[in-house]
């Protein structure tokens, strides 16, 4: 969709264009794999400066490189430690 903004944007319809990147920003935000929407929202604001919107490429950039750095934070650790297994003695009963 990204590659169609840029045509209609070459045919001087930039409104066309900012509304088909718009909606392809959604699209890409509603993608559940991190790697691959920060990926996607590099791609799509590599597109905005053709428009004349140089902010919005870097809110773009900004959000990918947030995802990204939020994609590489350790994991948490277990929230307790486990106990162990205790043997009872069963000769009571």
């Amino acid at each position: 969709m990204a590659a169609i903004a840029q045509s209609y944007a070459e045919m001087g319809e930039l409104t066309t264009a900012q509304h088909i990147l718009a909606e392809t920003t959604a699209i890409a935000n509603s993608v559940e794999d991190k790697s691959i929407k920060a990926g996607l929202l590099s791609e799509i604001a590599l597109k905005y400066p053709d428009l004349g919107q140089e902010d919005q490429t870097e809110i773009l950039l900004s959000q990918s490189q947030e995802i990204l750095e939020q994609e590489s934070l350790p994991i948490a650790d277990f929230p307790f430690q486990p106990k162990p297994f205790e043997v009872r003695d069963l000769s009571l009963f």
